[in-house]
C-alpha cells in the first residue's frame, strides 16, 4: 500500500542535546536553593519554559495545592517568564492564582535564569503539564541531568518519556492525576533516582546530538541514490522525445496516439 511504502521511506530524527554540556559534574548546583532560601531537605518540583496557556501552569498550581496540603517539605518552582512581546502578562495571572490558592510561599516564580541547567540540577522532579507540546526539549534536558519527570501525555512527549520507566505520563488538564504522579515520586526518593538514571541512559541512547547528526547524514546519503534515479528518469524521458520545441505538441514515444506538451512531459 501507499502508506507502507511511505513508512519505508520515512525516518524520524529527533531533537537532541550536546551531552558534554549536561555533565552534572560540570554544572554548578545549589544556586536556585540559595537564591530562594530553599533548604536541602525540601523536595523541589520544577518547571522550565515560557509562561503561556498551553504550558499548563494553571494545572500545575491546582495540583500543587493538593500536594502541599499533605507535604510540608515540598516546594514548586517555575523557571521562566512571559515570551517577549506576549500580549498578556500571564506570569501575573499565574502568580495571582497561586496567591488565591494559598500556596504562594511555596509556589515560587523564579523568572528568567541565565543558565537553566543549574536550576534544573536543583530540581528533584521536572514537571511539564502541557496541554500541547510538539516535542518537549526541556524534558530531555532534565533527563540529561538525571532528573525524573512527570509530563502530559500529549504531542511528542510519549516518544521522549517512557511511562513508568523514565517518569510518569498523565492526561493533560488533570490536576488530580498530576498530583498523584508527583506524590509517587515525592514520597519515594529511590524511585526518583531509579527513573532519573533510566532517563539519563535513554538520552545517551536516543537524544545525543552527535549521534543524531550522524543519523541525518546517513539518511541524506541513503536518499541520494533515489534522487539520482529520478533525475535519470527525467533525462531518459528527454532523450525519448522525438523533437523538442518551445511548447510544440509532439508524440513522446513511437506509436503514441496522443500529443504531449514537451515542457510538461520532460519536466521542464
Amino acid at each position: 500500500s501507499l502508506n507502507s511504502r511511505l513508512r519505508r521511506k520515512v525516518q524520524v530524527v529527533y531533537n537532541g542535546v550536546d551531552l558534554k554540556d549536561y555533565d552534572p559534574s560540570l554544572v554548578p548546583s545549589g544556586t536556585l536553593r540559595t537564591d530562594f532560601g530553599i533548604d536541602d531537605d525540601v523536595t523541589i518540583v520544577g518547571f522550565t519554559g515560557h509562561l503561556q496557556p498551553r504550558k499548563g501552569i494553571d494545572v500545575m498550581i491546582r495540583a500543587a495545592k493538593r500536594v502541599l496540603a499533605d507535604h510540608e517539605r515540598v516546594a514548586f518552582v517555575v523557571v521562566g517568564d512571559n515570551q517577549v512581546g506576549a500580549p498578556v502578562d500571564y506570569r501575573s495571572q499565574y502568580e495571582a492564582m497561586a496567591r488565591e490558592a494559598g500556596i504562594s510561599d511555596r509556589f515560587i516564580f523564579a523568572g528568567f535564569r541565565e543558565d537553566v541547567r543549574s536550576a534544573v540540577l536543583d530540581f528533584d522532579i521536572h514537571c511539564m503539564p502541557s496541554y500541547q507540546e510538539a516535542f518537549g526539549r526541556s524534558l530531555i534536558e532534565a533527563m540529561a541531568l538525571g532528573r525524573s519527570v512527570v509530563a502530559s501525555h500529549v504531542g511528542g512527549i510519549p516518544e521522549v518519556v517512557r511511562d513508568g520507566i523514565d517518569g510518569y505520563l498523565v492526561p493533560p488538564g488533570d490536576p488530580e492525576a498530576l498530583c498523584e504522579a508527583l506524590v509517587k515520586l515525592i514520597d519515594d526518593r529511590p524511585l526518583r533516582e531509579k527513573m532519573g538514571a533510566a532517563g539519563l541512559e535513554r538520552v545517551h541512547e536516543q537524544f545525543d546530538v552527535i549521534s543524531l547528526t550522524q543519523k541525518i547524514e546517513d539518511a541524506t546519503l541513503r536518499a541520494i541514490p533515489d534522487a539520482a534515479k529520478q533525475v535519470s528518469a527525467v533525462l531518459d524521458l528527454r532523450e525519448n522525445v522525438d523533437s523538442v520545441g518551445d511548447g510544440k505538441q509532439v508524440p513522446v514515444h513511437a506509436g503514441a496516439d496522443q500529443p504531449y506538451d514537451i515542457r510538461r512531459a520532460a519536466g521542464a
